[in-house]
């Protein structure tokens, strides 16, 4: 009995076996395990709109824009390498104290395949660029001088795809747009093919009469880039109302786009999207309701040019409505089985609506594995407001995330410095990839102390010429 029982169970372990391997999206069901979520900023300082970005090696780098307690005004990143425990180093990239106003750095970051960190980060309201080593040693990275990249704007974004290439993407004030919105941003994209060192000219990829905000970059097969944001209202320029969100396809690697989608709905006005390719190629964007509470979700299999009807997210709500809202997003990133990992902030639909809104909000995790979302795992509960999620992966299981929190009674309060970003990690059922090992620097041929007395000697004959050539010149 138990060899005919044998005979028919390999064959359908064989079965699930060819269909999960023959798919570009691999299957599996095991839900990701979160570590406890951790504060990331020094106390007394608040931080929010954080980034992470991982390299190859597993390092995890994560920024914020930071705010210091007793300054009227601030114009910061920070940065950290985070673990278990939060932060054990910080570096503070760009402090500088503005008089009279504050200006929110909002960093975004990405490494390559060679360990260069680059940045995009507002200097006041110019988009500015910076890289730095992440190889070597454990030690916080020396950056190079920041690069104006764009004009004056204020959300951007910038990721790596499979060639090396460098996309970035921003909102930058313009001042052609219809009357209604004079001076709102479009969004501009620009790509660098030899690690940041030359950029293209800007390009105007939106060309709207509305505010186009919080650009998202993903990659598919070949040379397809893909490019969402969200329409209508310019928070910088203070105006426009939520209309939709967008999307745009390059098939020549940036080089050239093409607007390719409008996501709208009756009643409504999509926000906050998140854009994915998944192991068979399919686009997956996710987006928000601002008047309903539901999210939605998508599906290209023609890169952006035919979609799939809105299917809601089922289990999940959006915030309580709350101004903040505006200033939210999603993010969405890919392993390298091909399945998608999403993370926002909102509620589970069976929470119950309290007195006070903002009770019961989470921090979720949402994976798509190709055919399905599975079923979505809170990291994070606060009474507050959390926002800005961000996740990258590492090592192919390994996830990140940060956010940051409103603490409830402070929502808006920034001046009492409560806000705080979080960091957890995730660790997936996907196969594990080997970490590179960055080359061990080599040593110089002198030491540290023969340097320096060299050094020395040769500031030392400079200023013995420059005391001979003086002392001719004046007839001594």
């Amino acid at each position: 009995m138990r060899r005919r029982l044998r005979t028919p169970f390999v064959c359908f372990f064989c079965a699930g076996l060819v269909l999960a391997t023959s798919r570009g999206t691999a299957a599996f069901a095991d839900a990701t395990r979160w570590s406890t979520a951790v504060p990331l900023n020094r106390p007394g300082n608040f931080g929010w709109f954080p980034e992470v970005a991982t390299d190859a090696a597993g390092g995890v780098h994560v920024f914020w824009s930071q705010g210091y307690a007793g300054l009227g005004g601030y114009d910061a990143v920070t940065y950290c390498q985070p673990h278990a425990d939060g932060c054990s180093e910080w570096l503070d990239i760009a402090m500088r104290p503005v008089a009279g106003g504050s200006f929110l750095t909002r960093p975004a970051a990405a490494v390559d395949a060679e360990g260069m960190i680059h940045l995009l980060w507002r200097r006041k309201s110019i988009i500015c660029y910076m890289a730095a080593s992440a190889r070597g040693p454990r030690t916080l990275p020396h950056w190079s001088r920041p690069r104006k990249l764009g004009e004056p704007g204020y959300y951007s974004t910038i990721a790596i795809d499979n060639q090396g290439t460098l996309h970035a993407a921003w909102s930058q004030g313009v001042f052609n747009q219809g009357a209604d919105c004079r001076g709102c941003a479009d969004i501009f994209y620009s790509r660098s093919t030899d690690q940041g060192y030359i950029w293209s000219p800007p390009t105007n990829v939106s060309r709207t009469d509305w505010g186009s905000e919080k650009p998202q970059l993903a990659f598919g097969r070949d040379d397809t880039v893909y490019l969402a944001w969200e329409e209508g209202r310019d928070v910088g320029a203070g105006k426009g109302e939520p209309q939709s969100s967008m999307l745009a396809v390059s098939e020549d690697g940036g080089r050239t786009w093409e607007r390719r989608a409008t996501f709208e709905q009756a009643g409504d006005a999509p926000q906050s999207i998140a854009v994915g390719v998944d192991g068979d190629g399919r686009v997956v964007v996710v987006w928000q309701q601002i008047r309903g509470e539901r999210i939605f979700y998508q599906l290209s299999d023609d890169r952006g040019r035919s979609w799939s009807e809105p299917r809601h997210m089922v289990g999940l709500r959006t915030r309580w409505r709350r101004d903040y809202n505006k200033l939210d997003d999603y993010d969405m990133a890919a392993d390298p089985a091909g399945h998608l990992h999403l993370v926002l902030a909102g509620r589970s639909a069976s929470a119950t609506r309290r007195a006070t809104e903002g009770n019961d909000l989470d921090v979720f995790h949402v994976e798509w594995d190709g055919t399905k979302w599975l079923p979505a795992q809170s990291i994070f509960t606060t009474a507050g407001a959390p926002e800005w999620p961000r996740i990258a992966v590492a090592n192919g299981n390994q996830l990140h995330a940060v956010w940051f929190e409103r603490p409830a009674g402070y929502e808006w309060n920034t001046e009492e410095g409560q806000y705080r970003v979080w960091y957890a990690r995730g660790e997936t059922a996907a196969p594990a990839l080997t970490p590179v090992v960055w080359p061990t620097p080599a040593p110089p041929s002198l030491s540290a102390d023969e340097i320096g007395r060299i050094a020395q000697l040769v500031a030392a004959l400079v200023i013995f010429a420059a005391i001979v050539i003086v002392s001719r010149r004046l007839g001594w």
